[in-house]
């Protein structure tokens, strides 16, 4: 059985939006971050294969970055509507937000190691 996200597909599909195919890159991680469920590992391999290796790059650092910058936001804001929701059940959250900032940094890196997982879980 196929993996349904194939880079050659994307990059085909991609390649179609002409000087437009930047713009939906950076829109399609924006999307791939906000769900949270997505790796983006297949859309940079494409920017990567349309755009250059390095112009690829920074076309998916670029999506990586403000599709983060949005998640966060939005996700904030979720989270902030949804105060008067049982507290004891981010109870996990509220203890890692009192740990120290090293610690926290440490697990964020190692998260971010870890291949395949999507940066909306992170």
């Amino acid at each position: 059985m196929d993996w349904f996200f194939q880079v050659e597909d994307i990059s085909e599909w991609l390649e179609g939006f002409g000087i437009w195919a930047i713009i939906i890159s950076l829109l399609l991680n924006i999307v791939i971050s906000i769900l949270g469920i997505v790796p983006s590992l297949f859309l940079s391999g494409a920017n990567a294969v349309v755009f250059g290796l390095i112009p690829g790059f920074m076309i998916s650092l670029a999506g990586e970055v403000l599709g983060a910058g949005i998640s966060f936001w939005l996700y904030r804001w979720g989270f902030g509507r949804m105060r008067g929701i049982r507290q004891e059940s981010w109870h996990w959250l509220q203890q890692l937000n009192q740990s120290s900032r090293r610690r926290r940094m440490i697990l964020l890196f190692i998260a971010r190691l870890t291949p395949f997982l999507p940066s909306g879980v992170i």
